[in-house]
């Protein structure tokens, strides 16, 4: 589990004679504070990666040639994202900004200028800021593609395959927009984080204040258009343990297959719960693949469960009436 625990790499530049010998001292301590998870382990085991780079190696004007590139070529690819040193499991990120203090967004600002038709490919499993954002022209999240990242990529960007992907998160514009920012990182002396955000996550709290949004949950763009229309639901009884059918009709009006997430969310029609629930929740979701110009009905089923909610005075799941 070492490799979950790194840290940042920190840089620092000294002169060596030929033929010299040195002695290199590293000191460090275990963190004694430490009390559960991969933490725990870093409380009794300490590690080090040494490495070295000539200094004509480390001052090497790379980016001069990545411009020259850009400016040369029909397209530019710019690859980004996280390693486990800056993102990974039992650790908080720092901040929502790519790593390196801001050289890998300065490389996509100074290559979107040369090259107009710019793809940043992101391979993080968290959003990012992006303020380059309206110099590209388009952003293929990746999240963590595994070792079939360079054909699966190149298949999309190549148009072999169609992307078909919906966010599973809503994508901010900034840390201060997540709603937990301001409980974060809560009583450090007690380790206590007061969830004061409540059910309010994610989109459910983007829905109320949407001005902070990068990109809507469920949103995933395609090589294809679709259209949605049809909608009918059949049954009513969710008192009886029923289902509810809820079907529409799906057609694919672009040139080339494709497939979409049709997406059913379900929320109040009046302000009648004795707690304040969200706009809207996702219910339910069905995908389908499509050649041009074909349709199909997709159904997506739902019970009472998709509407309700849990009620502390009642200490049971409710669903209020007329939801």
């Amino acid at each position: 589990m070492a490799f979950l625990l790194g840290t940042a790499i920190e840089k620092k530049q000294y002169q060596f004679t030929a033929g010299e010998e040195y002695k290199i001292q590293i000191e460090a301590k275990s963190a004694q504070d430490t009390t559960s998870g991969p933490q725990t382990y870093a409380s009794i085991v300490v590690g080090f990666n040494l490495s070295f780079m000539y200094e004509q190696e480390h001052d090497t004007d790379l980016l001069s040639g990545a411009l020259q590139l850009a400016q040369s070529s029909d397209i530019a690819i710019v690859f980004v994202g996280n390693t486990p040193t800056w993102e990974t499991e039992g650790a908080d990120r720092e901040s929502m900004d790519l790593p390196r203090d801001g050289s890998l967004d300065q490389l996509i600002t100074a290559i979107a200028k040369a090259n107009s038709k710019t793809i940043v490919v992101n391979s993080t499993g968290t959003p990012i800021t992006m303020p380059w954002l309206a110099d590209i022209s388009t952003v293929i999240q990746t999240w963590f593609p595994g070792q079939e990242a360079g054909h699966s990529i190149a298949d999309v960007v190549l148009g072999i395959v169609n992307a078909g992907g919906k966010l599973p998160v809503t994508l901010p514009e900034s840390v201060a927009d997540i709603p937990s920012y301001g409980n974060f990182p809560g009583d450090l002396e007690i380790l206590t984080v007061p969830y004061k955000e409540d059910v309010f996550i994610g989109y459910r709290d983007f829905d109320r204040r949407p001005e902070g949004v990068q990109f809507l949950f469920g949103f995933g763009l395609s090589y294809t258009n679709f259209k949605i229309f049809n909608p009918n639901a059949s049954g009513h009884c969710m008192d009886c343990n029923n289902e509810l059918a809820i079907t529409v009709d799906v057609e694919n009006t672009g040139s080339v297959a494709g497939s979409e997430v049709v997406q059913l969310y379900a929320g109040p029609t009046l302000v009648i719960s004795s707690v304040d629930r969200p706009n809207k929740e996702l219910a339910g979701f069905a995908k389908v693949k499509l050649q041009p110009g074909e349709s199909k009905q997709v159904s997506i089923f739902v019970g009472k469960d998709a509407v309700a909610y849990w009620d502390e005075m009642k200490d049971a799941w409710s669903a209020d009436t007329g939801t």
